[in-house]
């Protein structure tokens, strides 16, 4: 550094201008040393990033004697550079870094001239052995190429690709020969064993050796981590609420209250659906006009594998009271009347679509169902009022109507539509 002089009056002054020079002599000298490994992108046949990946540049010496860019140790050029390659080829990148490292190679052979080298090239596990060593063969040898293309002698220079057999830490389980879906433990790995290396093979002992690193500062103890939050437990809810049933089993509308007891998998309900219908019947030319209203009261165990779109099951029990009438005339004033109090066990089974909004929590419940009703026990309880009918005709036309609503304990299909909320 060239440092500019000026007159100036006194003794005062010449030494302010030394001190200036000293401080400025002292502030242009610096040195900087690089570790000797040029480390290579992924290797696989399906990650083939193709960049030579450099470390961090190492802290001078604290005595201040400069350090060469590429240093001898243990038989090869330790060095920090980078060195890019075409993603997925073996063809150099014309990048400002790659030139500024392999540059820097040629100055080194050209300043030890019986120097011999041999660029090893090294990949991850990813991909087949035979793959990575092809193309960790290729890329060493296109960096032989630029060498020889650049004036170092043919002879000088040798190359040769390891693939994936050397590497130089070992990669965890779920890293080998595999790309995880979570690569994180993988890269590191993967960085360090992707590399190129400069083995010396001949003229070794012409080579100043590296000095060691000085001994680093024990990092101070870590403080403790702090100990982790205590996760709070999942407190148990019950949910409760209402249900809308439309075309339910042996009912045109129901209605139920539901309970959610700590499982968001289950419903629980009770209720009650109203149902109508014709009962007519004709026996010996004379027919009967009837219907009947029907109450069931079902206790129902819904079931819900998913949370939010799910299949569900319905399965029911309880039982259903009828309440049958017909009327029938004779031609004659005479008067048939016939009535069926009856109050079977019924039980049911259907499958179909549910949806939650919110999951398992409260909120709004919408199924659609399909099964089957069955009566467990046998219908009973009919009667006439037919005075002045004839009793054959009177009991022909009874055994009609009883064989018409004996109809009713049939397996019976039904369709269902059931709106809740449950808060």
């Amino acid at each position: 550094m060239t440092v500019g002089t000026y007159r100036t009056g006194g003794g005062l002054g010449w030494a302010a201008i030394g001190a200036v020079v000293a401080l400025s002599v002292a502030g242009c000298q610096f040195s900087a040393s690089a570790s000797g490994e040029a480390k290579t992108g992924g290797e696989s046949k399906l990650e083939g990033d193709a960049s030579l990946t450099a470390g961090t540049t190492k802290p001078a010496p604290s005595d201040d004697k400069p350090r060469e860019a590429i240093r001898y140790e243990q038989g090869k050029l330790d060095y920090e550079g980078v060195i890019n390659f075409e993603y997925n080829k073996a063809n150099l990148r014309n990048d400002a870094a790659t030139t500024k490292t392999l540059s820097e190679f040629k100055e080194f052979l050209q300043k030890y001239a019986d120097v011999n080298i041999q660029v090893e090239g090294h990949t991850d596990s990813r991909g087949s052995n035979e793959y990575n060593r092809k193309l960790s063969d290729r890329r060493a040898a296109s960096v032989r190429k630029w060498l020889l293309d650049n004036g170092i002698a043919d002879s000088r220079v040798t190359s040769v690709g390891k693939g994936e057999d050397d590497p130089q830490v070992p990669e965890p389980a779920e890293c080998h020969n595999q790309e995880p879906e979570d690569t994180t433990p993988c890269e590191g790995p993967w960085a360090t064993n992707r590399r190129v290396v400069f083995r010396v093979t001949d003229g070794g002992q012409s080579l100043p050796q590296a000095e060691p690193e000085p001994a680093a500062e024990p990092e101070p103890e870590p403080e403790p981590a702090p100990a982790p939050a205590p996760v709070a437990e999942k407190k148990c809810k019950w949910l409760v609420g209402p249900h809308l049933n439309i075309i339910g089993p042996n009912s045109w509308v129901g209605l139920a209250g539901a309970v959610e007891p700590c499982l968001d998998w289950l419903e629980l309900s009770l209720g009650v659906g109203l149902g109508l219908g014709d009962a007519d019947a004709d026996a010996g030319g004379i027919e009967a006009d009837g219907s009947y209203w029907s109450l069931t009261v079902p206790l129902r165990a819904r079931f819900w594998p998913f949370l939010v779109h799910s299949p569900i099951a319905d399965l029911g029990i309880g039982f259903t009271h009828y309440r049958i009438s017909a009327e029938a005339e004779d031609g004659t004033g005479n008067a048939f009347d016939y009535e069926r109090n009856t109050t079977p066990f019924i039980a049911h089974l259907g499958l179909g679509y549910g949806y939650r909004p919110n999951g398992g929590d409260g909120g709004f419940r919408l199924a659609v169902i399909v099964g089957l009703l069955a009566h467990l026990s046998e219908l009973k309880g009919s009667g006439v009022d037919a005075p002045g009918f004839a009793a054959a005709q009177a009991a022909a036309l009874k055994q009609a109507l009883d064989d018409e609503t004996d109809d009713l304990k049939k397996l019976e299909p039904y369709a269902e539509l059931s709106l809740g909320w449950l808060f």
